[in-house]
């Protein structure tokens, strides 16, 4: 990221979070969990910077990532635990996530940022690897291989 994207983020940021914020309590009615989900719009930001700046309304692109963000996290609601421990593919231990901060507690200091980035797009907002890996930057192949390999280490650790 160039000193100019990261002023303009930073611009941002200071414009739209506490919107970002009002809107998904609007929508989630949970403090925490909205200030997670615009925290993510901006990581989504930073992933695709680019996009973001050559957007004409920068606004709206974080609102329609938040939007995005909200709606996959609805989706995977009701059954997160169960996604979870699909994804873990360990069927004698019984995961059972309360909660998202439970979630970065429990898996955050095992992975680097970008493997747990990836985890928690896929395993508690849903998104496929090709959505993935066009959030993330990468190629489907390797995302898909930094999702096995996050997998693998979670086991190890767990």
């Amino acid at each position: 990221m160039t000193s100019r994207q990261s002023q303009m983020l930073e611009e941002l940021f200071s414009e739209t979070y506490m919107p970002l914020v009002m809107y998904a309590y609007s929508a989630l009615q949970n403090k925490e969990f909205a200030e997670e989900l615009a925290q993510d719009a901006f990581s989504v930001a930073c992933v695709k910077i680019n996009e973001l700046e050559a957007s004409p309304n920068r606004q709206g692109w974080l609102m329609n990532a938040l939007k995005h963000l909200i709606r996959n996290y609805r989706h995977t609601m009701a059954v997160r635990s169960k996604i979870v421990g699909s994804v873990l593919d360990i069927d004698s231990v019984e995961v059972g996530v309360k909660d998202d901060i439970s979630f970065a507690v429990s898996y955050h200091g095992v992975l680097s940022d970008d493997d747990f980035l990836l985890l928690k797009f896929t395993a508690l907002y849903g998104f496929t690897i090709e959505e993935a890996a066009l959030l993330m930057g990468i190629s489907k192949h390797a995302c898909a291989k930094r999702l096995q390999r996050a997998k693998e280490k979670l086991r190890r650790n767990l």
